[in-house]
């Protein structure tokens, strides 16, 4: 019996255990289960070492093999294993591409739309001759105003990502993207407020503007959005920590938030009451990151949700807002702005848009941010030019020109200026690193 305790070197079964345990590692569960899912044939030889180490596991225990190799088999076999498991991990993340981050075209379809109507209400003005004394001119307003902007909030909630590892590296890209635009373009647009002049509309004086640009966010009133979701974007790693722990906290949030946009009549400090009502659909865009689309991603279903959406939409922006407006306006402008999103959305997956709508809407979407920033300039100009001007009263060739004028001049401006660096940085877009020189040989 002491021969198969000891082995021809004199060392015990203890001493074999002391000896190999230095130079390798039991493996803990999770990487072997990792290395599981791995297939690679280059690395099949593992196999030979699992068959090997069942059958030493079942001669040791029948007693045939000596009890120092009962250790050899408990220890050094499975580091083995476990070392070749982890070269086949390092050897396939090195030679497989990491996969490509997924485009959305439905997204930028969305942007467009949105971007095409703000454009589009923005269009209807009321200086120097008011628009929106026209009825139809103000149901047109209306409607868009439904669904503009929580569209934008909606799709923003849904592109909300938080992997940085420090809160503040995350915080400066925010502001790079967001808050710098917002002080630009809302300083170029306070100087003209103050300077005033019979092109510029609500001009204001110099504490008032300053006031409006850093404490309210709507000093020259069409930048309000950056600004309100700058500080939706600084509180949303908490939205989102909130909703990863239970999807039941986002629906707690959305219901606080509306109660709150009813029962009180929110400050416009820091924009307050903006940030409150569009928090709603930012959390909604945030949650639907982790919805199944494959549940509606049937054609009758999604029929059946785009045409339930219509008359959600019909029964609240038509009825209810006619005939209930107080209670419209606590909840039915929520059902509006979901419903109509919901039917553009479910009509644009439905449908197979012909290419020359598709395209266009597309590219509107790639760049919206630089149509939003020069709009406010834009319109000013045109509205002085076709109406001040040339003395242009009809409503409908009014809006016609000046929402052609600005749409046309903010893409060709947008495309000239893309490739300048400067321009992208005000405008919230990533600098584009310049190609290394090459060595002159």
């Amino acid at each position: 019996m002491q021969r198969y305790r000891r082995g021809h070197n004199g060392m015990d079964s203890k001493s074999i255990v002391r000896f190999v345990r230095p130079w390798v590692q039991i493996p803990p569960a999770a990487p072997q289960k990792a290395c599981n899912q791995v297939d690679f044939r280059l690395f099949s030889f593992s196999q030979v070492f699992n068959k090997l180490y069942k059958n030493h596991r079942s001669f040791t225990s029948a007693g045939f093999l000596p009890a120092s190799l009962l250790y050899l088999t408990n220890d050094f076999i499975p580091a083995i294993l476990y070392q070749v498991r982890i070269y086949k991990i390092k050897y396939y993340m090195e030679t497989q591409p990491m996969p490509a981050k997924k485009h959305i075209e439905l997204i930028d379809i969305l942007k467009g739309i949105a971007i095409l109507s703000v454009l589009l209400c923005h269009s209807i003005i009321v200086y120097p001759i008011n628009l929106e004394a026209i009825p139809w001119c103000l149901s047109i307003k209306l409607f868009v105003d439904a669904y503009q902007m929580p569209m934008f909030f909606i799709i923003s909630g849904f592109l909300c990502t938080y992997h940085e590892k420090h809160y503040g590296q995350y915080l400066l890209s925010r502001t790079k993207r967001i808050l710098v635009p917002y002080v630009v373009f809302s300083t170029i647009a306070t100087v003209c407020k103050i300077a005033g002049s019979s092109i510029v509309n609500r001009q204001v004086d110099l504490k008032s503007a300053v006031f409006q640009l850093f404490f309210q966010g709507y000093s020259s009133g069409t930048y309000w959005f950056l600004y309100t979701l700058f500080v939706l974007s600084a509180l949303a790693p908490l939205f989102l920590k909130l909703i990863q722990d239970s999807s039941l906290f986002g629906i707690l949030l959305i219901g606080i938030f509306v109660a709150i946009s009813a029962a009180f009549d929110i400050t416009s400090i820091c924009s307050l009451n903006n940030v409150i009502y569009n928090a709603t659909y930012y959390i909604i865009g945030m949650m639907l990151k982790s919805f199944d689309f494959q549940k509606v991603k049937q054609k009758k279903r999604l029929l059946c949700l785009t045409l339930g959406s219509v008359l959600l939409f019909a029964l609240s922006f038509g009825v209810l807002r006619h005939y209930a407006p107080g209670v419209y306006d606590c909840i039915g402008k929520y059902i509006s702005a979901l419903t109509a999103c919901t039917c553009i959305a479910g009509f644009f997956t439905l449908v197979k848009v012909p290419s020359a709508i598709r395209k266009p809407l597309v590219f509107s979407g790639k760049y919206s941010l630089q149509i939003y920033l020069l709009n406010g300039f834009l319109m000013t100009g045109s509205r002085w030019l076709f109406v001040s001007k040339l003395g242009i009263t009809n409503p409908i060739l009014v809006i016609i020109l000046i929402f052609t004028f600005c749409y046309l001049i903010s893409i060709v401006v947008s495309k000239i200026m893309d490739s300048n660096n400067l321009f992208r940085f005000l405008c919230g877009l990533k600098v584009r690193k310049k190609a290394p020189l090459k060595d002159a040989k």
